[in-house]
């Protein structure tokens, strides 16, 4: 596995990008931030714990800052900015990355993970006690996708999105498809359905990743022998041009 490339948003005195690649195999990285003196401190940090070759600190606009470089993007910010920042962050991030925040969410974006720690050192934000966020960005599902069943039979679905949660409708052959779960972690995409096979509803599950406007995996088939062969489904029209409810309203 790739070891991977942090960038900071509000990078203050740099812990905690130094700390992913000192400590933690990430690659390097970049913080940005636009306190002079906290970016001289950071430098200097990253120069005493042996990392400057691989990290840097950069003056410069959290939101005019390109971060589709990152593989994972860490932010200590107030919930208010972390709001502001999420349409960017899910429009240039690519479908895996990862989003670690610091004390605050982003509102109704779920976590994935959220992890509560006894800080007893800790003065600011919530004195004693840190909160860790974890989002993955979810790949754009949406729109309509064309597959075929193991027998051949044409299956139809109907993604409509917001954010990782998917309402996906479907039929096979003409008739309709009863889908009992349907999940999405950053391109792992996995559907539960039950669907009509010579008059006899049969579970199949879906798994498979997106790649675009492609999916790639394997279909279980849940007979009086279950079995499981190679699945692809291919998109057949235009997807959403934003899975975030909230883009282009802040």
């Amino acid at each position: 596995m790739e070891a991977d490339y942090v960038i900071d948003l509000g990078s203050g005195d740099g812990r905690q990008l130094i700390t992913a690649v000192a400590k933690f195999g990430a690659k390097g990285g970049r913080g940005f931030d636009l306190d002079d003196e906290l970016l001289r401190q950071a430098n200097e940090n990253a120069r005493k714990q042996g990392v400057a070759d691989r990290v840097a600190f950069i003056r410069q606009n959290m939101f005019q800052t390109d971060v589709s470089a990152a593989s994972v993007v860490t932010l200590y910010l107030l919930p208010e900015l972390n709001l502001k920042l999420r349409p960017k962050l899910l429009a240039e991030l690519r479908p895996g990355s990862r989003i670690v925040s610091h004390d605050y969410n982003m509102g109704d974006w779920q976590a994935e993970e959220a992890v509560t720690m006894q800080v007893p050192e800790k003065q600011v934000g919530n004195p004693g006690v840190s909160y860790v966020y974890l989002w993955i960005v979810p790949a754009n599902v949406s729109g309509s996708w064309q597959a075929k069943l193991p027998g051949g039979q044409p299956l139809e679905l109907t993604v409509r999105q917001r954010l990782q949660d998917l309402d996906v409708r479907g039929t096979a052959g003409g008739k309709p498809v009863n889908v009992t779960l349907a999940t999405l972690r950053g391109e792992d995409l996995r559907i539960s359905a039950a669907v009509e096979v010579n008059g006899r509803p049969l579970r199949h599950d879906f798994t498979g990743k997106v790649r675009g406007d492609s999916i790639e995996g394997s279909v279980r088939v849940f007979d009086k022998v279950e079995s499981s062969v190679p699945w692809s489904a291919a998109r057949s029209g235009g997807r959403a041009p934003s899975i975030d409810p909230s883009a282009g309203t802040r």
